[in-house]
């Protein structure tokens, strides 16, 4: 029996209140035992979301960029901070055709791993997204 059954023992009760009293622990332990339970279901369920989370990450993460876009990727991400990023300094070292360099360059954009600021003409960033990719695949050398 718990504590407060102790020390009601010693006082005189009704058997009806005596029965109310045990009825209340048993739900109480009842509770508890539900309550511990349901813990352990919340644990796995967010274990289950993180990996699933995860999975998803690695579905959608990656397929969208062939080599051409993790080379002008890699490209942008090694080009000092104070140089050019236009689509025009990018094709040269890159060895490919303009129109072609500029279309990568906007659809980068449109996926998130690119950001483009324009004074002049564009000028393109690398956003954490392709820092991500290209750490993550230990493209960055």
């Amino acid at each position: 029996m718990s504590l407060l059954a102790d020390i009601l023992k010693e006082i005189p009760l009704s058997a009806v209140l005596r029965e109310k009293i045990s009825t209340a622990e048993a739900e109480i332990t009842i509770l508890k035992d539900e309550n511990a339970f349901l813990k352990d279901k919340l644990r796995e369920a967010k274990t289950q979301i993180g990996n699933l989370e995860k999975r998803i990450e690695n579905l959608t993460h990656n397929p969208d960029l062939d080599e051409t876009d993790v080379l002008l990727l890699k490209h942008l991400a090694l080009i000092e901070h104070y140089e050019q990023r236009t689509a025009e300094r990018i094709a040269l070292p890159s060895e490919l055709k303009l129109l072609v360099v500029k279309h990568r360059l906007h659809r980068l954009v449109g996926s998130g791993y690119l950001m483009a600021h324009s004074i002049g003409g564009p000028d393109y960033y690398v956003q954490q997204k392709s820092l991500d990719h290209l750490i993550k695949n230990n493209l960055l050398a």
